[in-house]
């Protein structure tokens, strides 16, 4: 016999342990959305060809993970994407820690690095580009990620902020004299 009950189990959708992390995805903001995005295909380009020269029929070229810049640039791009992964997988980040400044600082950073690697570098190719514009995407998710944060910059100080320290007392003013000061009696001329 059907019932309101089992028609109702029945017709539940099933859950799958994954649709938990699709909710958390969904949870992230813009600028966590757009690192975690942003990031993993910035990942995944710098394993082509940034650099490229064609020798007849064959191809020479280097990844965007080659040399000094691109390292570097592999390995914060590395970082952002576990800080804010951390997020998504419920991995509980120290106490303390300015998520919404390093995510600013690794952006900036990112963006930096792969541009100087594009200028560095000779024989440019389609990913390098790609890969900026991806750069960019990261740090402009890094900025909204901050800017939600509610952190400021160590460097600036606000009136209202909780953390800045305490405006200086203006130092304290003296009463004018009440009397004139004694003059001294005029001098007569020497007559030597």
């Amino acid at each position: 016999m059907i019932t309101a009950s089992n028609l109702q189990t029945d017709l539940a959708r099933p859950t799958f342990e994954g649709d938990a992390h699709v909710d958390k995805f969904n949870e992230l903001s813009l600028g966590e959305k757009l690192i975690l995005g942003a990031g993993v295909l910035l990942f995944i380009d710098l394993f082509l060809h940034w650099q490229s020269y064609d020798l007849g029929p064959i191809t020479l070229g280097r990844s965007g993970i080659h040399g000094f810049w691109g390292i570097f640039l592999f390995l914060f791009t590395i970082a952002i994407v576990a800080v804010v992964g951390a997020k998504l997988f419920a991995v509980k980040l120290p106490e303390g820690l300015p998520e919404g400044l390093i995510t600013l600082i690794l952006g900036g950073l990112i963006v930096f690095f792969a541009v100087i690697k594009n200028i560095s570098d000779d024989y440019s190719a389609w990913p390098s580009y790609v890969g900026i514009v991806l750069a960019a995407l990261v740090a402009y998710g890094g900025w909204l990620v901050f800017k939600d944060s509610g952190e400021s910059l160590p460097m600036s100080s606000s009136s209202g902020d909780a953390g800045s320290a305490p405006a200086a007392a203006p130092p304290p003013t003296t009463p004018p004299p009440t009397t004139p000061p004694p003059s001294d009696p005029p001098r007569e001329p020497d007559a030597s």
